[in-house]
């Protein structure tokens, strides 16, 4: 699911999937890349951990913010990534 908000100064992407979720001991390190943050993924998919950085440095290129939220319970496991951009109302 992707959903947008829009107020007076910024939007914020919610970005939400279902998949195994995040441990909580692994939260604040997703965006560092000297970090090791990889585990198998729903289908038994490996990532690398080099993509969560490069998202984050791209976003705060633009000024933006990026936090998550996550859980791995059984009954609600999945993912929330926001991302909130300043908003320039003169560019639109």
């Amino acid at each position: 699911m992707i959903e947008s908000v829009v107020k007076e100064s910024h939007i914020t992407l919610n970005i939400k999937d279902s998949g195994v979720g995040i441990p909580e001991s692994l939260l604040d390190k997703i965006f560092d890349p000297t970090e090791k943050t990889t585990r198998k993924g729903t289908s038994g998919e490996k990532g690398t951990g080099f993509g969560l950085p490069i998202v984050k440095e791209s976003v705060e290129l633009f000024n933006g913010i990026i936090t998550v939220r996550s859980s791995t319970l059984d009954h609600d496991h999945g993912t929330i990534f926001s991302l909130r951009f300043p908003l320039n109302r003169e560019a639109i």
